[in-house]
């Protein structure tokens, strides 16, 4: 060690100099700091304002669906670039948007059709377009609630068509549709707005009255409806006469649902097309009997000829002048084991209505063929016998081929043969009905028409169809001593008959003054 060397030195004066300029890096700092944040607001205000429209403008068009619209910010820059690309976008949501609203529309537009088709097809008719068994189980459901809740009736009517399946099976299911159609509308044309005409099926139609008062305005409309089938009905090719049954029930004296309603109105119904054509009943309760005996009655009868349960008897046609019996006419009889003896009035009009009509008639033609060979194998003379013949027997087109193959069978000559056609046949005034005829004729056979003067007869077709014989009714017979306008008819239809050169028949002849009195109009026959 030389020594030592003390140094003094004064650190107020730098101390002093160090905080100055500490001091002046804080303001500068911060001054910076301040100066930054104002450029950096500036900045992002030029940067962030066209963003935050166009985000704007995008949650609006998002709100409101409306892709019409389109950014306006008139920008050349990037986010013009961008607004430019956005816009481009909205053309196709726009373009895209219009083709599914388009596609909807048309969607909903087949969807409101198919449900309208749904509709129509669930509740109408599709032949007629009137409502159908379930809308009309429907109506009749609300409209047994409204009449339970004022104390209040209603009506069911049940019709159908008089031997409508002669018509369908003769002329084609084309025809019975036209017809169908015709019928309702004049059912329509009867009954109130208020009231429902529908269809069930086939033709059966059920006429819904609401608010009835007494049971006569029921049978005011029944009378109604058979005053309009009164007239004929000119379909295409075709001119067809048609009369109507109806049953009638009303609630709640005769049922007091939906279901015991129909049931009642259809059994009355029944009733009245055993009464004759364009007839009418109200239902009572002993028809429940005669339903269940007409269903045993059916039942029985499809097997009446496999059980050999049918017969003829044979009813004289007597010539008034000379008293011979020159014809017979065969009538037919039908015993049950279970049923006893059937009267025909109650099994023919079911043999029609269940389609086995055509086959009696053409096995009674056979019994009376083999009847005129047992007859003249007898020895004894042979009297004509009369057939009757359905009218869809007259036009199965086997009738005629039948017929020849049976007078070949048992070797009989056809002039023994008389075939009678009950005035049905004018149901349809066709050239159909006047070549069956014809033909039947031409082999020989006799044409007679029964009970003139009930049916639909027309006198110019009278000279048009091949016919050698009319029958008159016996209802015009039966009291041709005491009404003169019976005696008018008679008289009357026997001058025209030999005018037009027939024969007349007279049915139903019982007592001596009838006679006495046909005599002295020179009616041809008395048949009795």
């Amino acid at each position: 060690t030389i020594g030592h060397l003390y140094l003094c030195v004064a650190l107020d004066q730098l101390n002093a100099l160090l905080e100055k300029y500490r001091k002046i890096f804080i303001v500068t700092l911060l001054l910076s700091a301040f100066v930054s944040y104002l450029l950096a607001l500036k900045f992002q205000r030029l940067l962030t304002k066209p963003i935050m429209a166009m985000v704007k403008q995008v949650e609006n068009l998002a709100a409101q669906r409306d892709y019409t619209k389109r950014l306006s910010l008139n920008l050349t820059n990037e986010l013009g670039s961008l607004q430019h690309g956005f816009n481009h976008v909205l053309d196709a949501v726009e373009e895209r948007e219009t083709q599914l609203k388009r596609h909807s529309e048309t969607l909903q537009d087949i969807v409101n059709k198919r449900t309208k088709q749904l509709y129509q097809k669930a509740h109408f008719d599709a032949l007629t377009g009137l409502p159908n068994r379930y809308l009309l189980l429907d109506r009749l459901d609300h409209a047994i609630s409204n009449a339970k809740r004022n104390n209040g009736q209603l009506a069911v009517l049940f019709m159908d068509l008089d031997r409508f399946k002669v018509i369908n099976d003769s002329l084609g299911h084309e025809v019975g549709d036209q017809l169908l159609q015709a019928v309702s509308v004049r059912l329509k044309n009867v009954v109130r707005e208020c009231d429902t005409v529908a269809r069930l099926g086939g033709d059966e139609f059920v006429i819904l009255l609401e608010n009835v008062d007494h049971a006569r305005d029921c049978a005011r409309v029944a009378e109604a409806i058979n005053q309009v089938f009164e007239a004929q009905f000119n379909l295409e090719h075709h001119v067809l006469h048609v009369s109507t049954s109806i049953g009638i029930c009303v609630y709640p004296d005769d049922g007091a649902d939906a279901k015991a309603l129909l049931k009642h109105a259809d059994i009355s119904m029944y009733h009245s097309k055993q009464k004759g054509p364009s007839n009418y009943s109200f239902y009572e309760a002993k028809m429940d009997e005669k339903i269940h005996l007409r269903l045993e009655v059916e039942n029985q009868l499809r097997h009446a000829i496999e059980y050999d349960e049918l017969y003829l008897h044979y009813q004289p046609q007597t010539c008034i002048k000379t008293g011979d019996i020159n014809k017979v006419e065969a009538l037919i009889r039908w015993h049950n084991k279970l049923l006893g003896q059937v009267p025909p009035i109650d099994f023919i009009s079911v043999a029609e209505e269940i389609g086995i009509i055509n086959q009696i008639g053409l096995w009674v033609v056979g019994q009376a063929c083999q009847q005129v060979k047992s007859w003249q194998d007898a020895g004894l003379k042979s009297p004509k016998v009369a057939v009757n013949i359905s009218s869809t027997q007259l036009l199965d087109g086997e009738l005629i081929n039948h017929v020849e193959r049976l007078i070949e069978q048992y070797e009989i000559e056809a002039h023994y043969l008389e075939i009678e056609i009950t005035e049905d046949v004018f149901v349809d005034q066709s050239t159909r009905t006047v070549e069956v005829i014809s033909a039947l004729r031409d082999m020989g056979i006799n044409i007679a028409i029964d009970d003139f003067g009930t049916g639909y007869s027309s006198l110019s077709y009278l000279k048009k169809l091949p016919i050698d014989t009319l029958k008159l009714d016996g209802a015009f017979v039966s009291d041709v001593q005491y009404s003169a306008s019976s005696q008018g008819i008679v008289s009357s239809t026997i001058m025209l008959a030999h005018s037009l050169g027939m024969k007349i028949v007279a049915e139903g002849v019982e007592t001596q003054s009838q006679l006495n009195f046909l005599k002295s109009q020179n009616c041809d026959y008395a048949q009795g």
